[in-house]
């Protein structure tokens, strides 16, 4: 790794010339323009500066005042001494390895900032980071070998991310070595997050991203082996190729897009298909046949989504009920009403006269099955109600105005209608059997052979 560094520190001080322009209160500074200047180095030994620093945001030197605008490559580096550095809101620019191999424990990046050059912190003490979301570019391999790095606040709103560096090619990723980084947090401003940006922070163990990000980059999370738990948030459409693969400590995931997010085939390449993934209750079977998010067999709504249907009867001496439950909502459960011997089930709470009813879920709901006792025609009144039977066919004569209705005595309602005084209905029945007409609250039995 610090063959890595030497090369990054070679490469950056071969672009630049070595000489300071002018010194103020033990800072060097290079002018850049008319009234503008960056802090560099004062030699070839780097090590230029010590103790706490804290850089003005303006500097006179002989009859001009300078706007400090920029941290040159290399101005911090290998500073073995060095504590914190405070900078001004003036900064807009901190240049590759500006404090790589250096001791740095504290520094503030100002809201003004729009870019930060590749490997800018590498190997230092620094514990604790925010980029601000004024962060336009990110340059690879910005934090790694920071091993006392424990907190990461990311606000950049639509940061690309640079190339990183490796051992072999130059590059390696931004976290890399990063070992105590277990708090990321990511801003709500947060639009996009970077390919690459935090892979192989293999400390990070949960993540959340926030409504307002759109996309999450490609191997943005790749290789995080402690990651547990990740929430993704409800603006999310796409996660890139190999975003979380190889996070192999995955134990769940909160997915909250009502639309399924577009995701590679590997997206999730090396994580255990079978965790549970918690989607909204009404998005379970999208994702479940969506690409990518099928390769996972535990796709549910989770406890938000549970819903319970309870079954009772109007009168548990007349009949009994069956199918409550609790389950998912979007399940279709059947409900059935059992009546007793000498009784008939009558309906439903909501008049439903199904029975057994399939009932798609939505929510708690309890229904009511309507039990009554069988009483006779011929005994409850004198006027001529009579009841035929000619093969399959049920006839019913002289009906009493109001309600018409045949059962089996299963208490399954076979037919139902309003009829007017004196009608006639007939009514061809599945099979033989025994079978309750009922008219306007009396009932008979009758046989069909």
């Amino acid at each position: 790794m610090r063959k890595t560094i030497t090369v990054l520190l070679l490469m950056a001080f071969s672009l630049c010339s070595f000489a300071f322009d002018f010194s103020a209160n033990n800072i060097y500074y290079k002018i850049t323009g008319a009234n503008t200047c960056k802090v560099t180095y004062a030699s070839l030994s780097y090590n230029s500066y010590s103790g706490n620093v804290v850089v003005p945001a303006t500097v006179v030197n002989g009859t001009t005042t300078y706007t400090v605008t920029e941290i040159d490559s290399a101005a911090f580096a290998v500073c073995s001494a060095l504590g914190t550095v405070t900078l001004p809101n003036t900064i807009v620019k901190i240049d590759s390895s500006a404090f790589v191999l250096s001791s740095l424990q504290s520094i503030n990046i100002p809201s003004s900032v729009r870019y930060i050059g590749s490997a800018a912190f590498g190997m230092t003490d620094i514990t604790t980071i925010t980029i601000p979301d004024s962060v336009q570019f990110i340059g690879g391999g910005l934090f790694f070998g920071c091993s006392y790095l424990t907190t990461v606040n990311y606000n950049a709103i639509n940061a690309a991310h640079g190339r990183y560096f490796d051992e072999d090619f130059g590059y390696s990723p931004s976290f890399y070595g990063c070992t105590s980084l277990t708090a990321v947090t990511i801003g709500s401003r947060v639009q996009r997050i970077p390919r690459a940006l935090f892979e192989a922070a293999t400390a990070i163990t949960s993540i959340t991203v926030p409504d307002g990000v759109l996309s999450i980059g490609d191997s943005a999370f790749m290789g995080c082996t402690s990651l547990a738990n990740v929430q993704i948030g409800s603006g999310v459409a796409t996660i890139g190729a190999m975003a979380f693969a190889t996070c192999s400590g995955l134990t769940a995931i909160s997915a909250r897009p009502q639309m399924p997010p577009a995701i590679a085939s590997n997206t999730f390449s090396g994580v255990n298909n079978a965790i549970p993934v918690t989607v909204p209750c009404q998005s379970i079977s999208t994702y479940r046949s969506a690409t990518g998010w099928s390769y996972f067999s535990n796709i549910t709504g989770g406890s938000a989504c549970n819903a319970t249907v309870r079954v009772e009867s109007n009168n548990s001496n007349y009949g009994s009920c069956t199918g409550g439950r609790v389950c998912t909502v979007g399940d279709t459960v059947q409900i059935a009403a059992i009546p007793a011997q000498g009784c008939f089930f009558s309906r439903w709470n909501d008049n439903n006269t199904d029975n057994p009813r399939d009932i798609i879920v939505t929510q708690d709901t309890t229904f009511t099955a309507f039990f009554e006792q069988q009483t006779y025609i011929e005994d409850a009144d004198a006027n001529g109600v009579w009841v035929m039977t000619s093969g399959r066919t049920i006839s019913a004569f002289n009906l009493y105005a109001g309600d018409f209705a045949i059962y089996d005595l299963g208490g399954r309602c076979l037919m139902r209608e309003t009829v007017a005084d004196g009608a006639e209905m007939r009514f061809a029945v599945p099979m033989a059997g025994v079978y309750v007409v009922r008219n306007n609250g009396g009932s008979i039995k009758v046989v069909v052979r």
